[in-house]
């Protein structure tokens, strides 16, 4: 049965949708819109999540199942007689140090736990299932001009575990659509969002850059960017309308890291570093910067990882996503504005919050 429109929504014709990865921002908002829309929403966290957004909402109730999709067992009842299943779980540390049990968690969590959710949805009779993964995992547009969701992945040469979690990944979603469930993999950019309690990647980008601490930046650095707005809607779109074992692009653009900068300058309200480093010398800097990286008591901002991406090129075609959800895109400056007025406004920006 698909998500319906707000209009039939609210006479009674509902879904069941299970949210895994609730209590981030993205999955904070869907929920909130799918509630808004009349459906029955229920939520996978573990015991110590903070539920505290939900239990303030007590208008708009949730179902709260206490599971962990590293824990097969705990899954069984929540996806019991679920329509759909957005499954945003996950870690996004994109650089992690070279430590073992940092590497065993992220592979249990991005992929084990990705492979045990859609056993159990498939096990359960869950219709559909939507899984959150990234627009990295489309590739770079090194020796193309553009990529979309057919063009083939070009990343392996840099030494992330996270991205090849999120590829692994979305093979097990695959493997289970093989076996009869519809799946869809949605590929957003990074989000710009309001309500960012509890700061995402790049909220916390927008503070370093808000606070001057980004000195400087590669040049020709580019951000594919999106607004929260947009990937919210897309996982709703998606229930309705995406086409069975599709993979879905939700971006902008990618917007030059000097236009982000110029964007949080609006808003501060005084110039910030707008400084850049000719691309060719971060081969030098690399292992400079992975010695400190893995030696620091703290992920340091720039890390070996975030240079190699930050230093290729990447140019996104959104057409599938337009053509098939029907998916119209917010301006991404926009988002960044709003998102950074926002964290202003709460106190992240002076160090009051986070």
């Amino acid at each position: 049965m698909p998500i319906l429109p707000r209009s039939e929504a609210k006479k009674g014709f509902s879904m069941r949708c299970l949210i895994v990865g609730a209590t981030g921002m993205i999955g904070r908002n869907l929920a909130m819109a799918l509630l808004d829309e009349g459906h029955d929403v229920a939520i996978l966290a573990r015991k110590t999540s903070d539920l505290s957004f939900y239990e303030a909402r007590k208008s708009q109730p949730v179902t709260v199942f206490h599971g962990d999709t590293r824990e097969p067992e705990s899954l069984t009842e929540a996806v019991r007689g679920v329509d759909v299943v957005y499954h945003m779980a996950g870690l996004t540390q994109i650089w992690i140090p070279n430590r073992p049990d940092r590497i065993k968690t992220l592979y249990d969590t991005n992929v084990f736990g990705v492979r045990n959710m859609a056993r159990a949805a498939l096990e359960g009779g869950v219709e559909r299932f939507i899984y959150t993964s990234t627009v990295l995992s489309c590739g770079s547009a090194r020796d193309r001009d553009v990529v979309d969701e057919e063009s083939l992945w070009d990343l392996w040469d840099i030494p992330s575990h996270y991205l090849r979690t999120r590829i692994l990944a979305e093979m097990e979603v695959l493997r289970f659509g093989a076996r009869g469930m519809h799946v869809n993999i949605l590929c957003p950019a990074i989000v710009f969002g309001t309500e960012d309690y509890q700061p995402t990647e790049s909220g916390k980008l927008l503070i370093q850059i808000y606070r001057g601490r980004v000195p400087f930046h590669f040049k020709g650095t580019l951000l594919p960017s999106v607004a929260l707005a947009d990937i919210v809607a897309a996982h709703r779109l998606a229930a309705t309308r995406g086409k069975r074992g599709e993979k879905y692009i939700i971006c902008d653009r990618s917007v030059p890291m000097t236009e982000i900068i110029e964007a949080v300058e609006e808003v501060a309200g005084h110039p910030l570093p707008k400084y850049t480093l000719p691309k060719g010398i971060a081969p030098t800097l690399l292992p400079f910067i992975s010695f400190f990286a893995n030696h620091a008591r703290k992920e340091p901002f720039v890390t070996p990882t975030y240079v190699e991406i930050t230093t290729r090129p990447f140019h996104f075609d959104h057409a599938k996503a337009q053509r098939d959800l029907g998916l119209t895109f917010t301006p991404a400056l926009e988002a960044v504005k709003a998102a950074t007025a926002w964290l202003v406004e709460h106190g992240y920006m002076d160090g009051k919050q986070g």
